[in-house]
Formats: structure tokens, C-alpha cells, sequence
């Protein structure tokens, strides 16, 4: 299975990343959203949407897809490396921040008066956001 259309979001407040989300809709017309996700203070995990709703959860054994199990596994092991593509860890393996390739996503946007700065690849939905803030221990909350 591949990932034709990957979409992302990335939040900073006051510099400090509090989310890096990835997802992408796997299945063709009667698709489901796959997704991973991560900020500092808030660790991470993973998304799946389908005609029943979205769950959140760090364990894809808890997503009821119509897809087999090794292609949803597969499925996020791409979206995490795909999410992890924009990180920068310190020698302990913990998440400090965005990486050179994260910030280069980001140029060209501007802080809000609060110092927000949220930033969409080209598709990419809000939606996710809202869904999953109520289901993590997200530093943000978009209202």
C-alpha cells in the first residue's frame, strides 16, 4: 500500500512546537484517514477515521478498519517516519523540537497576536485538529 497524498499540520506557539500531525486518506473513493501525531509536553500517537467516527489512541489494535492488519500497520509506520521527518531529538531520544526540513515547512507563515503560528500543507484539514485535542494532552486547543 502506498500513500499517494500525504497531508500535514504543524502548530507553534511562541516558537515551541505543539503539534506535528500527518494523515492521509488510504482506499480510494471509500476511503479512511490514517494519521500520527506528536508536540513537546504532549508525546504523541495515532488516528483513524472511518464512516463510524475517529478514534485516538497509541495502539492501532484499537482502529476497526476494512483494510488488513499488515496494511495498517504499514500504513503508519510510514505516517510515523513521515511525522518524524520533522523532528529534532536530543541524545536521549526526547522530542525537542522542529528540525531544519519542519522549519522550512513553516517559513513563510506568520505568528498571530498570541504567537500562534499554524501551518497546512495544501488539503490539509483543521478538522483533525479539533478531533484529536479532545482525545490528547495537547499544550494547544484550538477553539
Amino acid at each position: 500500500m502506498e500513500i499517494s497524498e500525504l497531508y500535514r499540520i504543524v502548530v507553534l506557539v511562541h516558537g515551541e512546537l505543539v503539534v506535528n500531525m500527518v494523515y492521509a486518506e488510504v482506499g480510494g473513493e471509500d476511503h479512511e484517514v490514517f494519521g500520527a501525531f506528536s508536540g513537546l509536553n504532549a508525546g504523541g500517537g495515532l488516528f483513524h477515521q472511518n464512516d463510524d467516527g475517529i478514534v485516538v489512541s497509541d495502539d492501532p489494535g484499537e482502529f476497526q478498519s476494512k483494510l488488513t492488519w499488515s496494511t495498517v500497520e504499514q500504513t503508519f509506520s510510514t505516517l510515523e517516519a513521515e511525522r518524524a521527518k520533522f523532528e529534532e531529538y536530543d541524545d536521549d531520544g526526547e522530542l525537542i523540537g522542529l528540525n531544519d526540513i519542519g522549519f522550512d515547512f513553516t517559513s513563510g507563515s506568520t505568528e498571530d497576536d498570541s504567537g500562534v503560528l499554524e501551518v497546512y500543507s495544501e488539503g490539509a484539514s483543521e478538522d483533525f485538529v479539533y478531533d484529536c485535542q479532545d482525545e490528547w494532552n495537547l499544550d494547544y486547543y484550538k477553539s
